[in-house]
């Protein structure tokens, strides 16, 4: 496994995101569930390829950004649920990912559906998504 840090693992991450969203869009799969963290600016580029690869083939993107206030963030940070994954973990470390990164502008390129889901439970939060979208 390639260390959590390096360069080349980051680029190969990329890497697969795209080649699996290309793949998924190519082959028209419907329901595409996508997640990751979107940082303004930063992922700006990235995004819009992603996008472009489903709008090429006539496909349809919905994208959807969940914003738990400050506080909830630092809660949920050290929930059971993401000890399995290579998941930030620690307080100290999502203040300094929120502190160098804007985590809570949306993409500006693409309408998106803003969810503050500070007070949701995940039914409540996808059955917005889902009524929004006609899902």
């Amino acid at each position: 496994m390639l260390p959590q840090k390096s360069e080349r693992r980051s680029n190969l991450i990329t890497h697969l995101r795209y080649e699996l969203i290309k793949a998924c869009a190519s082959e028209r799969v419907p329901g595409v569930i996508y997640t990751w963290v979107y940082a303004h600016g930063e992922d700006d580029a990235k995004l819009k390829r992603y996008i472009s690869i489903y709008e090429r083939v006539g496909g349809i993107v919905h994208l959807v950004h969940l914003v738990p206030s400050h506080d909830t963030l630092l809660e949920r940070v050290t929930g059971h649920s993401r000890k399995a994954y290579l998941k930030i973990k620690t307080k100290q470390k999502i203040r300094t990912v929120v502190a160098e990164y804007d985590m809570y502008t949306s993409y500006p390129k693409h309408p998106s559906l803003r969810i503050d889901n500070s007070k949701l439970t995940v039914a409540r939060t996808v059955k917005q998504i889902i009524e929004k979208y006609h899902l």
